[in-house]
């Protein structure tokens, strides 16, 4: 029989057809998933909350399933609203937790987490990045510094979408081609200036701490698919 260390999926009132399954007994830490282009929670990580629920290193844990649009949004609003649930998240996220959970099994209002990661996979890469690049702009966030990113063949190079996404739309939908071109496949043209800031993160963290004190060596690659660990640890 399976361990139970989590609540069943719950629906998640971000993003788009984001889910939860959060810990029975949490211990401070939330891992964040992304989907990539052409994703949404369920497409891209299909057998991982069951998984993950079942292994004894995440049964504290919350597992997080983050969704957006990834067709028609353009990607500097799906990346504000990821920045947008990332700060409830992790400046506020009893207020989060609780609007989903029982009266009998909600947080304390003192909940708060030691430690975020988020797993993001290509146009997922890009979002994430860009909103924690927008993050950091402005007053000094100290909840920053609990975030580490792993990334899946992030799109942090830009790619040709236009030609892939149009051939894919004409085949299953109606949208016109000129639609896609003028939202995702925009933001993600190697020409982008915003990929320059991107590719800045190989050697630096998204918090101002860790851009001035860390190296190049506080980062590895873990495998051979152009994935990618971001993190201050």
């Amino acid at each position: 029989m399976a361990a139970d260390f989590h609540f069943r999926a719950l629906n998640l009132p971000v993003g788009r057809n984001s889910f939860v399954k959060w810990a029975k007994q949490p211990a401070g830490q939330a891992i964040v998933f992304v989907n990539g282009f052409g994703g949404s929670p369920q497409k891209t990580w299909p057998d991982f909350p069951d998984l993950l629920a079942e292994r004894s290193e995440c049964a504290e844990s919350d597992l997080i399933f983050y969704g957006y649009h990834s067709f028609k949004a353009r990607v500097a609003a799906s990346a504000n609203e990821f920045s947008s649930f990332m700060q409830t998240l992790c400046a506020r996220p009893a207020v989060l937790i609780n609007e989903t959970l029982r009266p009998e099994l909600r947080r304390p209002s003192t909940f708060q987490y030691s430690s975020v990661i988020i797993v993001a996979h290509s146009l997922g890469a890009v979002i994430a990045r860009q909103a924690l690049l927008d993050l950091d702009e402005g007053p000094r966030k100290k909840w920053l510094d609990k975030l580490s990113l792993v990334l899946f063949a992030p799109a942090h190079m830009g790619a040709d979408l236009v030609p892939l996404g149009s051939e894919f739309l004409k085949d299953n939908f109606s949208c016109s081609c000129s639609d896609f071109s003028q939202s995702v496949s925009a933001c993600l043209a190697r020409s982008a200036a915003r990929f320059q800031d991107y590719q800045d993160l190989e050697h630096a963290d998204f918090s101002r701490t860790a851009k001035r004190n860390t190296t190049r060596q506080s980062y590895r690659t873990f495998d051979r698919e152009e994935s990618h660990f971001w993190g201050a640890r």
